[in-house]
């Protein structure tokens, strides 16, 4: 039911009990009084009950501030090895995977896989007072590859994800990315392919592409085929 349906129902049955029963004039007027006490008590249950949408958003950008202050790139200095300082330019299977063999992180990687949600020993690629581009190493056995993730320095979102080199094979086939850090976050990305034909299954065909990998100032990923 409708308050302003209520409070006229109210008013109109206080009316037809002065007209039937002849009350004294101190009578109605405690009777009006009732009843206005009456109509006051339903408009102020409806301010209590009414929400206040500036509380509303209020509490939205607390939420977003305490997200904002509880990013790990921002509430620390992280100190992660520079990959390319490392291992040089060239981005293989081979080379992180040793690298990797024989790293061994001083800090809390766990803060890290709270971002990315996995992966282990990781290395920092570059980035700016936006954000940073953070990798990894892939090892499930008969697949390895390396990862990269662009992260908002802010609020910890994840703007991006590229595989920058990966290694696979089978008995007839083979798959392998590797790629080449250049200047300006910059990144030329080699695919190569081959598999043995249907015939005697003695002569390969090859395939390969490349891609150009950079990045927007805001961390977004721009991949372009060459």
């Amino acid at each position: 039911m409708e308050y302003p349906f209520l409070k006229l129902l109210i008013i109109s049955i206080f009316i037809s009990s002065i007209s039937c029963n002849h009350e004294n004039e101190k009578t109605s007027q405690s009777n009006f009084d009732k009843i206005t006490n009456t109509i006051e008590e339903i408009d102020s249950s409806r301010i209590l009950v009414q929400p206040d949408t500036n509380q509303f958003f209020q509490k939205q950008n607390l939420e977003i501030k305490k997200k904002t202050e509880d990013c790990f790139f921002q509430k620390m200095t992280f100190d992660l090895p520079m990959i390319s300082k490392v291992i040089g330019d060239t981005l293989n299977i081979r080379n992180v995977y040793d690298w990797a063999f024989f790293y061994k992180p001083n800090y809390d990687e766990s803060e890290i896989r709270k971002i990315v949600g996995r992966g282990n020993n990781y290395f920092h690629l570059g980035g700016n007072d936006l954000f940073e581009i953070i990798g990894f190493l892939e090892d499930e056995g008969e697949y390895l590859g390396v990862n990269i993730y662009s992260i908002n320095k802010s609020t910890c979102e994840i703007l991006g994800r590229e595989i920058l080199a990966q290694e696979t094979g089978w008995e007839n086939g083979y798959k392998e990315t590797l790629s080449i850090i250049e200047d300006n976050f910059v990144i030329k990305k080699i695919k190569r392919s081959g598999s043995k034909d249907w015939g005697d299954r003695t002569k390969w065909k090859r395939d390969s592409s490349i891609s150009i990998i950079s990045f927007e100032t805001n961390g977004k990923i721009l991949s372009e085929k060459r």
